[in-house]
């Protein structure tokens, strides 16, 4: 069997007898290349070494795969900084390894395990490690800053996803429950459970009835995912003039921010102070910011936005409010509605609040 014979051949054992694995090993994106030893990844793709990969029995490269994937799915490539690399990334093998050991699979030889790291997290076990440790043998952490945010959202949502299967390796409680925990952006894990729990409603699962094209093409079985895209978004930026200039920029950045995250099938967008001052749309896949332009600045008015919101078609399923929360409230909106605030400790009638602004 060729190498990418048994990377895919791998990837469909990982999928079928491993729940935890398979959207975390289908979300990867398989390619073959000499520029490193055994195998890497960025959280978007995973390069292998063919020749690295003939060295592998079945067992092995199932095992390096799973390895590989949960670099992802702890957010390790986001996560690195400005830590020394290889230090940072064998602490992070010695935090997988021994769990992987405990859950069944063959590590190859020279795999990092330590009974002195058990239970510890990579960070604790990075402080522990000497200046130059030995680099890891079975893969590599490829860190890129400009995509670091881009990959943390894309894995935190495939964690969730992925521990809501059940079936997840023994020992890593602890990183995986860091995994969920937003870091430099507080308000981007809590908007994105909140809306992927209410509005996706387990739309994404493996279809094992339809094999993959992908797989077929190979002569192995792959299943494929059968998903929906997010209903409808509502989005309010209030831009009355109590937001600053950087306030609104903040805003524009979370509209598309949101768009790219979830990839809603559309987002009604609109800018209101004491009225709806301009409202544009965005198409799933569309690449601009819905051409609106943020108008206002007059007294604050929560309530037009909210009836705007309620009359639109197709309905959305959430309004999504960036504000400063100084203005004045509806007694209630028919929209489910998320407030995203940039003032600490605001409180809304009605809907959640979600602070975005910087962390005290």
């Amino acid at each position: 069997m060729t190498p990418a014979g048994q990377i895919q051949a791998a990837r469909t054992e990982l999928v079928l007898m491993h729940r935890f694995f398979a959207r975390g090993a289908l979300n990867l994106d398989m390619r073959a290349t000499n520029a490193v030893p055994t195998m890497a990844t960025d959280g978007i793709t995973l390069w292998y070494s063919p020749a690295f990969v003939t060295t592998l029995t079945r067992a092995e490269c199932v095992a390096v795969l799973a390895h590989e994937v949960m670099h992802c799915l702890l957010l390790h490539p986001a996560r690195i900084g400005d830590r020394e690399h290889e230090r940072a990334n064998a602490a992070m093998d010695y935090a997988i390894n021994k769990s992987l050991v405990q859950d069944g699979f063959s590590l190859p030889a020279g795999g990092l395990v330590d009974a002195r790291f058990d239970g510890m997290s990579w960070e604790r076990i990075y402080t522990m490690l000497p200046d130059t440790p030995c680099a890891p043998s079975m893969g590599a952490i490829i860190f890129d800053g400009a995509k670091g945010k881009e990959v943390e959202a894309r894995w935190g949502r495939i964690l969730r996803a992925s521990l809501a299967q059940g079936d997840a390796p023994a020992g890593l409680s602890r990183e995986l429950d860091a995994g969920l925990r937003p870091r430099e952006t507080p308000w981007y894990d809590l908007l994105l459970h909140l809306l992927e729990t209410t509005s996706r409603g387990g739309a994404d699962d493996l279809d094992f009835r339809r094999p993959s094209s992908r797989g077929a093409a190979t002569g192995i079985f792959m299943p494929t995912w059968r998903e929906q895209a997010f209903p409808p978004l509502a989005v309010a930026i209030d831009t009355s003039g109590s937001m600053s200039a950087g306030d609104l920029q903040l805003a524009l950045g979370h509209v598309r921010a949101v768009a790219d995250m979830l990839r809603p099938e559309v987002i009604h967008i609109c800018c209101a102070d004491a009225d709806v001052a301009a409202q544009a749309t965005i198409l799933r896949d569309d690449e601009t910011d819905g051409a609106i332009h943020l108008r206002g600045g007059g007294d604050t008015d929560f309530r037009p936005a909210c009836i705007w919101a309620e009359q639109l078609y197709p309905a959305p399923r959430r309004l999504i409010y960036i504000s400063d929360m100084a203005g004045t409230f509806p007694v209630r909106c028919e929209v489910p509605t998320v407030w995203l605030s940039t003032t600490l400790n605001a409180t809304a009638p009605f809907g959640e609040v979600i602070y975005i602004g910087e962390t005290p």
